[in-house]
């Protein structure tokens, strides 16, 4: 017996008549233009016209007998209508050199489980097909689309409709400058997908989305490369707990990664040279972390969801803020990321009960800390040569605590609270403009133990719309003009240590 024979490949002298039942757990199919077709049993060699009909022949008969593997030599196989998969079955090619070339239709997966695509180039371009590449429809489950290369004049993999799937996994497969959304996937509300996994692919030169989902629950979208898109480079419509995790994001026409629903987790990601926002989240719970951001056309990171956290971050030339987060986001937790060059805010927060600790900030074009909400903790960050006009931090709200910040090169100043019950407490600032510490229209405050150095104007300055400060314990020293001076009656000025200031030391002005 030939090797071949003994492999279980039917040769020219073997092959089997059409009237033949050639059905088994493994099935090879040839193109017209495969070095030897005759691998292949002589009802699965395609002849370059209408090659779906062999193709589901094949899938037909490894499904007849339970599943198996469908085997497509390498060559052309060019198809007028669908390859339809059915359950339980593998297409797998030879390498990319195994094309699916469409004039019409595309791969279907419709209502079918546990179904293998591997190594096959898919391509509905080059006959203008007008069609996506592979369509999943309905309920399906266990479906794996791995190490193929698309070539698509709509969507790369379209699984819109898909509701109550399962176990969705699209792995290191290749993207060529699909004219659509390069990966779909969608749900619907009540008829969530679950545990889809969407990795390792690389999207380049996407006519619209990079990844676009909807309706995703508990799925992980991570180590994709996204180079060059006309909208998101990935786009979560809304989905609940679902990771994307280090993924590379780059030439976005709009928003690198935006995520709406609940509890999103940001985690790692490279995201540069987007259009607008490089990252957005707007659900409660979320955690943005350890993302690297550079030179996107709006916010660093914008985020409306309630009780998230935004750490370890850095963030390079956003043209507007750094972080920024909207008055939905209460208690949220911005801690220990680097902003600098922004050409607004480094931190904008107009949430309540939010934490600002432990984050650098260099060179923001406008205030390095802009905070408008209540009850807000900044604690241990450090500024660094905030921009034009204004402050390195300001504080706008409420009962506020401001504490053991290290401010330096402030284009104003230090810090300055525009709101009542506020405490200012064991900050450094130095080599900065007019006011280092500046109480404007601030009831209550407490201004205590800072050390305050080289200033152009004021030291500390509580103006006449303040009223009852306490000011304890401050050492101020090396300015230009006015250590302390305070406008207002019932104020406490006690145990300042005030020294080598241009004009006069404290000036009582009310």
């Amino acid at each position: 017996m030939s090797t071949v024979q003994q492999r279980g490949l039917a040769t020219a002298e073997t092959a089997l008549p059409a009237t033949v039942d050639t059905r088994g757990p493994t099935i090879v199919v040839s193109a017209s233009n495969s070095l030897d077709p005759t691998l292949a049993p002589v009802v699965y060699r395609c002849t370059g016209a209408a090659d779906q009909v062999q193709i589901n022949a094949a899938i037909v008969a490894v499904n007849a007998v339970g599943g198996g593997h469908v085997v497509l030599l390498e060559g052309t196989y060019v198809c007028a209508a669908n390859v339809a998969m059915l359950s339980f079955v593998i297409l797998s090619g030879n390498g990319w050199s195994s094309i699916l070339e469409f004039s019409a239709g595309f791969v279907l997966i419709d209502a079918e489980t546990d179904v293998v695509i591997e190594r096959i180039y898919i391509d509905t371009k080059t006959q203008t097909a007008g069609t996506v590449c592979i369509d999943i429809d309905n309920l399906c489950a266990r479906i794996t689309i791995e190490r193929c290369r698309f070539f698509s004049d709509d969507v790369g993999i379209d699984g819109g409709g898909i509701d109550d799937s399962t176990d969705i996994w699209i792995l290191n497969n290749y993207f060529d400058a699909t004219d659509g959304t390069s990966i779909i996937l969608q749900g619907s509300a009540g008829n969530e997908v679950l545990r889809a996994r969407i990795g390792g692919n690389t999207i380049t030169a996407a006519g619209s989305d990079g990844i676009w989902y909807d309706e995703l629950d508990y799925s992980v979208i991570a180590d994709n490369v996204i180079l060059e898109t006309t909208r998101y480079g990935i786009f979560q419509v809304a989905g609940y707990r679902n990771v994307v995790r280090t993924n590379e994001i780059i030439l976005c026409g709009d928003i690198g990664i935006s995520m709406a629903g609940g509890e999103p987790r940001i985690l790692d990601n490279h995201v540069m040279n987007c259009t607008n926002e490089a990252i957005v989240t707007t659900g409660g719970f979320g955690l943005t972390v350890g993302n690297y951001i550079s030179t996107c056309g709006d916010d660093g990171i914008a985020s409306s969801g309630a009780n998230g956290i935004i750490s370890n971050n850095m963030i390079v030339s956003p043209d507007g803020h750094g972080i920024y987060v909207t008055a939905a986001g209460n208690e949220t937790i911005i801690s220990n990321n680097w902003v600098s060059s922004s050409d607004e805010q480094g931190i904008e927060s107009l949430g309540d009960n939010v934490t600002i600790i432990g984050n650098d900030l260099y060179a923001t074009n406008i205030e390095g800390i802009l905070i408008t909400g209540i009850q807000n903790i900044i604690v241990g960050n450090r500024v660094r040569g905030n921009g034009i006009g204004d402050y390195p931090i300001r504080v706008t709200g409420l009962n506020c605590l401001v504490a053991n910040n290290n401010l330096s090169n402030g284009f104003e100043g230090g810090v300055i609270v525009e709101a009542g019950r506020c405490t200012v407490i064991g900050n450094e600032i130095y080599n900065s403009g007019d006011q280092i510490i500046y109480l404007d229209n601030g009831d209550d405050a407490c201004i205590v133990g800072n050390y305050i150095w080289d200033f152009d104007e004021k030291g500390i300055w509580v103006d006449s719309a303040s009223t009852d400060p306490l000011i304890v314990g401050n050492y101020v020293t090396s300015g230009d003009a006015v250590g302390i001076q305070v406008d207002v009656r019932h104020a406490v000025v006690s145990g300042n240590y005030v020294t080598n200031n241009g004009t006069i030391g404290i000036f009582m002005n009310g």
